[in-house]
């Protein structure tokens, strides 16, 4: 069984400390339930979807709004989250995804230079 490893920055930190003490906790209860469990039973829970190709986001619900956060796929079982919002519908946004693809590919532009600067 894979379980998948959350790694986040800045951005997605943000966001937590921007939410109410009890929103943050049921946000990372979530990343903590998706971690101790393998992806296709959080995806069958409707705890994460898939967005698009190697795009996804973890799903949680207050009485008030739905707190979202994107993450990709990094390498083997491990994932960033780019960012986290909140909303009052079910749908994502557009400019939610276009923001979370410019995280993931400065990501990637990133880890890819660094692997040059080591070589």
């Amino acid at each position: 069984m894979v379980k998948p490893e959350f790694d986040w920055g800045d951005e997605f930190d943000d966001y937590l400390q921007s939410l109410g003490s009890k929103d943050e906790a049921k946000f990372r209860a979530l990343i903590d339930r998706v971690e101790s469990t393998e992806l296709q039973d959080s995806i069958r829970k409707e705890r994460v979807k898939k967005l698009e190709n190697n795009l996804y986001e973890l799903r949680a619900r207050t009485d008030e709004h739905w707190l979202r956060g994107c993450y990709f796929q990094v390498r083997g079982s491990h994932y960033y989250i780019t960012h986290g919002f909140s909303k009052k519908t079910r749908k994502t946004p557009n400019k939610e995804i276009a923001r979370a693809l410019s995280i993931r590919k400065k990501h990637f532009s990133q880890m890819n230079s660094r692997r040059e600067e080591h070589e």
